[in-house]
C-alpha cells in the first residue's frame, strides 16, 4: 500500500476560504509520484500535476490561496501512466474547505461525530492479500472494477451513529465503478452539495449518482436502536436498447450491493431545521463572455484499433478509466 502520513489513504486536510496554504510533500517511496489537489482553484505551478514529479527523497513545497466557498476536495497522485495504479494502492486523501456562510448555517460540523468522510473504492485481491490492477484486457479497454469494495480502506465497514442527523461527505475514488447510492429500506436523504459547493438549496431524493472522481455531501436522519446499509444500486442513466444494454455490461453497474452499514442506539438530537437556501451560486452568461471558442473532438474506429491518437492511444481504453493518461 501507499498511504500519506501512514500505510494507506492520508488525513484530511481542512483549509478556510482566504487561508495561504504552504505544504511540504516529501515523497519516501522508491519511484517518482506526484500530489495533485482535485477540485481547487491553484495556480500551474502548485497544480502537482504529471509536470511536478516528486523524485524519492524530495520534497516538493507548494504554496497558494484558497480562493473558493467551502465544499470538497481531493488530492491524489497524478504521476503520468502510474496515477490509476498508485491511486489504487492508496495515494489519496480528502481536503475540506470552509467559510463564514458556512458556519451560520448550523449544519453537522464535528469531524468523526456527526461529519463523516466517506471514501468509496473497489479493490480486488491476490491470494497473499496484494492489490490486484489491471490482469485483463477487459480492465484495459474499459477500466478497472474491484470485487470487493473499501470505505475509508475499511473491509465490511459500519458506522456507529451519534445524532440523528448526520452528514455524509461522499466521494467515489473508484478507478472506473460508478455508484449510484440509496438506502437499503428505501428512505430519503437530503442532498446539500456537490464538488464546488453547497447547492443553492437542500435537495430531498433517494438515489444519487456519482461517477469515479466526484463528491456529494448527503444529510441522512436516523432513528434509535435502528440500522440502514447505504447501498450502491443499478445505473438507470444506461438503460434500453440493445447498444444500451452492452455498453451498461462493459462500463456502467448493474450490480446492487452494500457500501457502509449504519448503526444506532441511543441517539443526541440534531436541530433538524435547515434553511430553504443554502448559498449563492453565480449565474453565467453566455451573452457576458469575453470570447467562443470551438473544438472538434473525433475517435476514428482506426485509431482506436490501431492505438493512434485514439482512446487507446493515452485514454480510456488504456484502461485507467478516470484515472487514465489526461
Amino acid at each position: 500500500t501507499i498511504g500519506v502520513n501512514g500505510s494507506f489513504l492520508g488525513p484530511t486536510l481542512k483549509f478556510r476560504a482566504g487561508d495561504q496554504v504552504s505544504l511540504d510533500v516529501t515523497n519516501k517511496l522508491r519511484t517518482d509520484t506526484t500530489v495533485h489537489w482535485h477540485g481547487l482553484h491553484v495556480p500551474a505551478k502548485a497544480d502537482g500535476g504529471p509536470h511536478q514529479i516528486v523524485r524519492p527523497g524530495k520534497t516538493w513545497s507548494p504554496s497558494f490561496q484558497i480562493k473558493q466557498k467551502a465544499a470538497m476536495f481531493w488530492y491524489h497522485s497524478h504521476l503520468l501512466g502510474k496515477t490509476g495504479s498508485q491511486v489504487n494502492q492508496g495515494l489519496a486523501g480528502l481536503i475540506y474547505v470552509e467559510d463564514d456562510e458556512q458556519d451560520s448555517l448550523k449544519l453537522p460540523s464535528e469531524y468523526g461525530i456527526d461529519d463523516i468522510p466517506v471514501v468509496v473504492q473497489d479493490r480486488r485481491f491476490a491470494r497473499d492479500g496484494s492489490f490486484e490492477y489491471l490482469t485483463s484486457m477487459h480492465d484495459e479497454m474499459m477500466g478497472f472494477k474491484g470485487d470487493v469494495i473499501l470505505v475509508n480502506g475499511t473491509f465490511r465497514p459500519y458506522l456507529n451513529i451519534r445524532r440523528q442527523r448526520t452528514r455524509l461527505r461522499l466521494l467515489n475514488g473508484s478507478n472506473a465503478r460508478i455508484y449510484n447510492f440509496g438506502f437499503s429500506d428505501g428512505r430519503s436523504f437530503i442532498q446539500i452539495a456537490t464538488d464546488g459547493s453547497l447547492l443553492e438549496r437542500p435537495a430531498e431524493m433517494t438515489r444519487l449518482r456519482l461517477s469515479p472522481g466526484e463528491r456529494a455531501e448527503i444529510l441522512v436522519d436516523m432513528e434509535t436502536n435502528s440500522r440502514v446499509y447505504l447501498m450502491s444500486y443499478p445505473d438507470r442513466a444506461i438503460s434500453g436498447g440493445m447498444m444500451r444494454g452492452m455498453m451498461r455490461r462493459m462500463v456502467g453497474n448493474n450490480e446492487t450491493f452494500e457500501v457502509l452499514e449504519l448503526r444506532s442506539q441511543r441517539l443526541e438530537k440534531s436541530d433538524k431545521d435547515l434553511p430553504d437556501r443554502l448559498t449563492e451560486v453565480p449565474n453565467w452568461e453566455r451573452a457576458k463572455a469575453q470570447r467562443e471558442r470551438h473544438f472538434n473532438l473525433s475517435m476514428p474506429m482506426m485509431g482506436m484499433m490501431r492505438g493512434r491518437g485514439g482512446m487507446m492511444g493515452g485514454g480510456m481504453m488504456r484502461g485507467r478509466g478516470m484515472m487514465g493518461h489526461h
